[in-house]
């Protein structure tokens, strides 16, 4: 159904000295109508209009405008009651007619006009908050959608003194070269019938020339560097250790970002620019991601990925860096077990001196045998303590390496102590070996949410 209505004028400056209007603008709201006709008359009485528009488009806001310039003989001045009539050109049926009075101050009442100036976008985009840039040119772009008729006006600023420049679009090309001092970027936009707003951007000072446009990054695998890819992933890769290095861009200006999976890591000591990725098992995939940004230029990102196979291969063939064979071949054989003896030794002395002090609680536990095992139970946790450490510290075990240590100790701690608790009918001992219980649930349920190998009481943990 078409309907129109909140029919105003607003008059534009510049003002005469009579108070005269350069301009007027009708606007109106409109529903169900595509455009509209607009006739303003001096009195209701008049014949013929003063001013006449046809085809003014009604906006998707619902909202159409006609401006009409202010001639010496059809003069209007400010305050003064015209009569408008505004019709629907495809629906005759549909029309607004009244007095509206002209107000030189905005459209009152209306919501059509802006109140504050819209955000300036900048392409490429730069931290308006730092302490400079890369030199280059900036396109500084006005947000929003605009009526017919609105008009640009850019200004620029390096002392707090603005300087109109002849560019009067919706966006400005900022030339801003090495050495350029931070630049205010004043957009004025006028708005017909409306008060003029203002907003702005400030780019910072131009100091950075030669700003790196690309990462440059190798993969140093167990046999040394592999070969560059043109790709960022790297497949068929032997299980081991990688490090991932940026050659360039690189100083002392350029920070690191480093991120494994999307968490962010810390970098290698005293080389920012080198990530070690440890303990990649058969059948693994990981991202790594790296952002790199010199002062003054902006961030850039890249990423590698790392994908190991279940195909055997040989390590020390600098011409297979990914292990060797056919992936898909169902013949190739599996890759043996990598195993680590002194790491392998430690961890068996660590769960066994767990296993005799947990044991020795619960002896403690049952009263009579306290005073001839607590003796025990204090070198098992000193011996704990110190092979903990040294696994820790030499070995550097994976979350899951820890927590089958843990179950498995625990596991024969609650087979031992059972035993003992019941033998010794002590309800304080069976109380432990309980607690003990409810620790290896935790941990068994730490295991399955890491996807952990749960390790059987026979083998070594």
């Amino acid at each position: 159904m078409c309907q129109i209505n909140d029919v105003q004028i607003a008059g534009s400056q510049p003002w005469s000295a009579a108070g005269n209007p350069s301009s007027i603008t009708v606007n109106a709201r409109a529903t169900g109508c595509d455009y509209l006709r607009v006739d303003v008359y001096r009195d209701q009485s008049d014949a013929s209009p003063m001013y006449s528009a046809t085809d003014r488009p009604v906006s998707a806001g619902g909202i159409a405008y006609a401006q009409f310039t202010v001639t010496s003989d059809k003069n209007v001045l400010c305050g003064d009651v015209l009569w408008v009539e505004v019709s629907c050109q495809t629906d005759p049926t549909c029309f607004w007619r009244g007095d509206v009075r002209v107000v030189c101050k905005g459209l009152e009442g209306a919501d059509t006009c802006p109140t504050m100036g819209p955000p300036l976008s900048v392409e490429p985009p730069v931290d308006t908050n730092a302490d400079c840039v890369a030199g280059g040119n900036y396109t500084i772009t006005i947000g929003g959608s605009w009526p017919s008729g609105t008009t640009f006006n850019w200004s620029l600023s390096q002392n707090g003194q603005f300087t109109p420049t002849n560019e009067h679009g919706i966006s400005f090309t900022l030339q801003h070269p090495v050495g350029t001092a931070a630049t205010t970027v004043l957009a004025q936009i006028e708005v017909p019938g409306c008060d003029d707003v203002f907003t702005s951007v400030t780019i910072p000072e131009a100091d950075a020339g030669n700003c790196p446009v690309q990462i440059d990054i190798i993969v140093i695998g167990p046999a040394g560097p592999l070969p560059v890819s043109a790709d960022v992933t790297y497949t068929g890769l032997a299980p081991g250790n990688y490090q991932i290095v940026v050659t360039a861009p690189t100083g002392n200006d350029v920070q690191f970002e480093w991120y494994r999976d999307n968490v962010q890591q810390p970098s290698s000591i005293g080389s920012p620019e080198a990530l070690a990725v440890a303990g990649l098992a058969v059948g693994d995939s990981t991202t790594i991601a790296v952002r790199v940004q010199r002062e003054c230029c902006a961030a850039l990102l890249d990423t590698v990925v790392l994908q190991t196979r279940p195909g055997r291969g040989d390590p020390n063939d600098p011409n297979d860096p990914g292990g060797g064979g056919d992936p898909n071949d169902p013949n190739l054989p599996p890759n043996p077990p990598v195993i680590n003896w002194p790491c392998l030794i430690l961890g068996v002395l660590v769960a066994i001196a767990l296993v005799v002090a947990l044991v020795s609680i619960v002896v403690t536990a049952t009263g009579p045998l306290a005073i001839l095992v607590f003796p025990g139970l204090v070198a098992a946790a000193i011996a704990v303590i110190i092979t903990a450490i040294l696994l820790l510290l030499i070995c550097r075990p994976s979350v899951c390496r820890i927590l089958r240590i843990l179950a498995w100790s625990l596991k024969w701690a609650i087979v031992i102590g059972a035993i003992i608790a019941i033998s010794m009918f002590s309800l304080t001992a069976i109380l432990v070996v309980i607690v003990y219980g409810m620790i290896i649930a935790a941990i068994e349920w730490g295991i399955a949410r890491n996807g952990c190998q749960d390790p059987p009481m026979p083998s070594l943990p």
